[in-house]
């Protein structure tokens, strides 16, 4: 796989068509289509500018993938993450390997509960301030 081929497979893994791909990059559709087809190679200005939307720019220059390519969201998430309190961390992590909080020394082990109904519930979920699983109640009849 050459260059071309690369960037058109790390712009279709961002989801974008050539136009919006080369809009972001400061270029015209036409200049996209021959940096994919390999008739031109594009400027450090351009790398720099699809590294900043997620694209892997290592991986389409040498054909290795970073370690550390992530989407546009997950950076999101990961900043959020790190911004943190070492105790709101642990509960986040609980929540993403299955919604149980570790328990605290001396606590009894904690139980699974089976969820009945559907995850349309968390459209409903508040979207401002602090809250937690326990904040989510389902109404009956909904």
């Amino acid at each position: 796989m050459d260059f071309g081929e690369r960037l058109k497979e790390e712009r279709m893994r961002l989801g974008m068509n050539q136009t919006q791909f080369a809009a972001i990059a400061g270029v015209g559709k036409t200049t996209q289509i021959n940096y994919e087809s390999g008739s031109r190679a594009p400027d450090v200005a351009y790398l720099a500018a699809v590294a900043k939307i997620g694209a892997d720019v290592q991986y389409v220059v040498t054909g290795v993938r970073s370690p550390a390519s992530l989407a546009p969201d997950e950076t999101v998430l990961l900043e959020g993450y790190r911004g943190l309190d070492a105790a709101t961390r642990k509960r986040m992590l609980a929540f993403m390997l299955g919604g149980v909080e570790p328990p605290e020394k001396g606590d009894k082990p904690a139980q699974l509960s089976h969820f009945e109904g559907s995850m349309q519930v968390f459209h409903q979920a508040p979207t401002g301030g602090n809250f937690v699983g326990r904040d989510l109640v389902k109404k009956k009849g909904k």
